[in-house]
């Protein structure tokens, strides 16, 4: 390659290569850092559920709801690997003896809230996915009619799976107050009890 080759090369390279000011820069840092920071704030604090997703759980009725989820979790598909995909039952000889059990309250309670927030995490990492799928929809350029509805049946079950787990886990939450309210012998209606709460959470009776 002669020098005059090199020369041009070098000059289309100048040309199609953006020069950036010291203001150009220190803009870029600084957007840079502002997107970082609202990053950590929405880490932080959390942001609102999608519109779709709010519609579905605020708008449906509940016996709707409740078989919009019996024919989602029919239709999942079911894997197989040993003990991680499988659910033991009790041993029948043993059922007996477990009902006559007393069972701490206060701990059957304590796991079934925590079993909630689980579902919720669940939900939420199905929500962030719906989030993902929404944010690249419109720019992505399918192939085919079968590859764009492949991605739009993912999304779809993405946003069914957050419904589910939220879904779970407010009935996991009716039913800790529910035995809460049995085992203190007070009315389900109970609206406000005199302690001391974390206030970054709702209480099981508000």
């Amino acid at each position: 390659m002669s020098d005059i080759d090199n020369a041009e090369i070098n000059n289309q390279e100048r040309e199609t290569t953006p020069l950036f000011t010291r203001e150009d820069v220190a803009n870029i840092i600084n957007e840079f850092e502002r997107q970082k920071d609202e990053q950590r704030e929405v880490s932080y604090r959390g942001k609102d559920l999608p519109e779709r997703i709010r519609e579905i759980l605020d708008e449906t009725p509940t016996s709707d709801l409740k078989d919009d989820i019996k024919r989602f979790k029919k239709r999942i598909p079911k894997y197989h690997h040993d003990e991680w995909t499988s659910t033991p039952q009790v041993n029948k000889e043993f059922t007996n003896d477990l009902k006559k059990w007393k069972v701490d309250a206060h701990q059957v309670v304590t796991a079934t809230s925590r079993h909630a927030e689980e579902a919720r995490v669940q939900a939420r990492t199905a929500t962030e996915i719906y989030e993902l799928l929404e944010s690249i929809q419109e720019r992505c350029i399918f192939a085919d009619e079968g590859t764009k509805q492949t991605f739009m049946d993912a999304m779809s079950q993405a946003e069914r799976a957050a419904v589910c787990g939220f879904s779970h886990a407010r009935d996991l939450d009716r039913e800790a107050k529910e035995l809460s309210a049995k085992a203190l012998r007070l009315p389900a209606s109970l609206r406000h009890l005199e302690q001391e709460e974390d206030a970054r959470k709702p209480n099981l009776f508000d």
